[in-house]
């Protein structure tokens, strides 16, 4: 029944004239058609045949229907590889996982979720590994349609299979897998004039990398949760992952800092390259806080804490002088702001530390109130002068006499000495 279809691949193999031929991808379209046609037959007849006609000799009446399926799909796989070349054979081929859900959710053949699997790990992989395997004309926008056009095939599929609880949940975090990817590339795109793939040693390459290997060290790690046979590797991607964005991170903080390397930030408030490199840190903390591993719960709580400070005290150097640069005058309207903000961040800690999060939030925040006190009487008084002074020191007083107020009447002493965070 398969000679066929291996007579064809052979042909393909063999012929270098083969390669690109409408007529061959034709004949293979065809012979797809033709096995899933004989394939749906052969489910519906398993079907409809009562069970005590079924043959005894026969464990599984729909196993042939299986192979028919398989090789319908290989048959497409090869017109696809024949007639469509770089990004347009990645879209074709995950194409099948829109059909594959669909027969596993109309008929539920054994064994098909594991040729599912196959072919969307294919497809992930070749567009995870795409900066090292292929290359692409930079005047066609064919990122959009490849990497959107999987992840929307596979987000149909887990939408086709959301009742099964599995593969639905599987193929939602392929999804995702394939959603970070595209939002990656698009990025690119935009960014790089078409050129995705170019490598830059700058603030912008790798505020990008950051951001993909976190999101996807994620990822990983919910894709080890669900997976029945592959939880090792999934978590071990997830920590390479993770220490890759950690370490793509920390050069962003030191040696890229546009604080000291000198590199130009636009003078648009918020909506800059600050927001990539020291904004998301912050978003993607807060998720790895909430659904990444429990023994890492503390060290990610400080990573978060840590992450907005620094974002907060540069958008704060960033509004007031346009730049972020050391080079630039600190005005007192700056320190003043800084005063205020730390002074908020530090209630705020209190508060959490005190209703939700433990001893170590509150000690966070008793810590930076105290760097607020000393920063007002060491800096903030030094050029005030009369009233001005007088009016400072009754602000913090009241300050401080509103939060002593708060801690009285809502008993706000954090209730257990241990960590939650």
């Amino acid at each position: 029944m398969g000679s066929p279809l291996i007579w064809l691949s052979l042909c393909y193999l063999l012929v270098t004239d083969l390669s690109e031929s409408f007529y061959w991808g034709t004949a293979a379209v065809a012979l797809g058609v033709f096995y899933l046609a004989l394939a749906g037959w052969r489910l519906r007849l398993d079907r409809l045949k009562p069970i005590t006609q079924t043959d005894e000799t026969d464990a599984d009446p729909e196993f042939f229907a299986v192979w028919l399926i398989l090789a319908g799909h290989f048959a497409y796989s090869l017109a696809v590889a024949i007639m469509v070349r770089e990004a347009g054979l990645t879209l074709a081929l995950s194409a099948q996982i829109l059909s594959i859900s669909w027969l596993i959710h109309r008929y539920n053949p054994p064994h098909l979720d594991l040729f599912l699997k196959l072919v969307l790990a294919v497809v992930v992989m070749r567009l995870t590994l795409n900066p090292w395997l292929l290359t692409y004309p930079a005047d066609v926008h064919w990122s959009f349609w490849t990497y959107g056009g999987a992840t929307i095939f596979a987000a149909l599929g887990a939408w086709r299979l959301r009742d099964n609880e599995n593969l639905g949940k599987w193929l939602e975090l392929a999804s995702l897998h394939l959603l970070v990817l595209t939002l990656w590339a698009e990025t690119r795109y935009y960014i790089f004039d078409g050129d995705i793939f170019r490598q830059e040693f700058d603030l912008l390459e790798f505020s990008i990398n950051t951001t993909l290997w976190s999101t996807l060290a994620l990822v990983y790690y919910l894709r080890h949760r669900v997976s029945q046979n592959l939880k090792p590797l999934y978590l071990l991607a997830s920590k390479i992952l993770l220490a890759l964005g950690l370490g793509s991170y920390l050069v962003v903080l030191f040696p890229l800092n546009p604080f000291w390397s000198g590199q130009l930030v636009s003078s648009t408030p918020i909506f800059n390259i600050l927001l990539l490199s020291y904004g998301f840190p912050v978003i993607i903390g807060a998720l790895l806080y909430r659904f990444y591993d429990e023994a890492l719960k503390k060290w990610t709580g400080i990573f978060v804490g840590a992450a907005a400070f620094i974002f907060v005290n540069a958008e704060i150097r960033h509004l007031w002088s346009g730049m972020l640069s050391n080079n630039s005058i600190t005005s007192n309207g700056e320190l003043y702001t800084y005063t205020i903000v730390w002074l908020v961040m530090a209630i705020a800690c209190l508060l959490a530390g005190s209703i939700r999060f433990g001893t170590n939030v509150y000690r966070a925040g008793f810590g930076l109130m105290m760097l607020v006190i000393g920063k007002i009487f060491l800096l903030d008084m030094a050029d005030l002068e009369g009233l001005l002074r007088v009016a400072s020191f009754m602000g913090l007083g009241l300050s401080l006499l509103g939060l002593a107020y708060l801690y009285q009447r809502f008993n706000l002493a954090p209730e257990r000495p241990t960590d939650q965070t």
